[in-house]
């Protein structure tokens, strides 16, 4: 009874540190977005130059804050965050549709094989034989575990498809 009361203190105060994260990351996270909407309409007002395509995949965007939530090197390229955060997405969304597309080239250049399963090898078998054949010698085509033929017979004989002509022979219908 100790070890769990210990257990149950040792969680408690995880739970207790994990909130205590979350709250500073929710706080974190709103002093961010207060800033952003902050600096908005600065940024209409003030443009800044235009970048090339080479400056943009240079300067790709990268969260700085630590995880402590100092924001070390933020404060001092806030003139050059607004533009790479409207060309970046564009980027990913490009090479997102480019992944799309190689995707879908490579399974029509790859046609797939139908495989054939247990059951489908099992009922093969039987159809092959048109008087019946004996589990031991589907035991034998297959290779397969009495105990599993046992399962497959069992379902094709629900689903209709073999009837049982005497002990241990099945036939195709």
């Amino acid at each position: 009874m100790k070890e769990f009361e210990d257990f149950a203190k040792a969680v408690s105060l995880g739970m207790k540190a994990l909130a205590k994260i979350i709250e500073t990351a929710a706080d974190q996270l709103e002093e961010q977005v207060q800033t952003q909407s902050s600096q908005k309409p600065r940024k209409e007002a003030k443009k800044s130059p235009q970048k090339t395509k080479t400056d943009v995949n240079a300067e790709s965007p990268v969260d700085t804050t630590d995880a402590a939530g100092s924001d070390s090197d933020a404060a001092a390229d806030k003139s050059a965050a607004p533009t790479q955060a409207k060309k970046a997405p564009e980027a990913k969304t490009r090479v997102r549709k480019a992944r799309k597309s190689s995707r879908k080239t490579a399974r029509k250049t790859s046609p797939r094989t139908k495989k054939i399963t247990d059951t489908e090898k099992v009922l093969r078998c039987i159809q092959a034989a048109p008087d019946g054949i004996h589990l031991d010698a589907i035991k034998e085509d297959t290779g397969f575990a009495k105990k599993k033929l046992h399962n497959i017979v069992h379902r094709l004989k629900g689903a209709g498809k073999i009837q049982n002509v005497s002990k241990g022979v099945y036939k195709a219908e």
